[in-house]
Parts: structure tokens; sequence; C-alpha cells
């Protein structure tokens, strides 16, 4: 659907591991994403990432848990 529409669709994969999945949203904030589509692996370890993605006006949607300390 996202190529039917021109939209980018970057997808990856944390593998259940914190660390990786702060790697990674910190790695798509860097290629300035409009949206941010979250599972969150841990909802405390990932939020500092999920913050820095809002504050740059980037939209986060969060998937199955909440990130903590984010609306």
């Amino acid at each position: 659907k996202a190529d039917e529409l021109g939209v980018d669709l970057i997808v990856v994969d944390a593998g259940d591991e914190t660390a990786k999945q702060t790697s990674d949203i910190e790695d798509l904030i860097s290629r300035n994403i409009s949206v941010l589509i979250v599972n969150p692996v841990d909802s405390d370890a990932v939020a500092p990432a999920v913050k820095d993605a809002v504050s740059k006006g980037i939209k986060v949607i969060s998937v199955d848990r909440v990130v903590n300390g984010v609306d």
C-alpha cells in the first residue's frame, strides 16, 4: 500500500533488544522520517529516543504498549 501511495516505508526489527531498538529509532530520526510507529520492547528504555523524535516534530504511534513518560 505504501508503494501505491508513493510513501517510503522503512521497517526495522530490534529482535526484542532494547539497545537495538533505541539505536534503530535514533537512526530513523536522523533520516528525517515524518512518522514513527513503535512497538516498545521496554516502555521505559525507549522513552528518551521517542521523546527526541517528538521534540523534532515526528509523529509517534505506539503499538501494544505505551511509552512511559510520553504523551
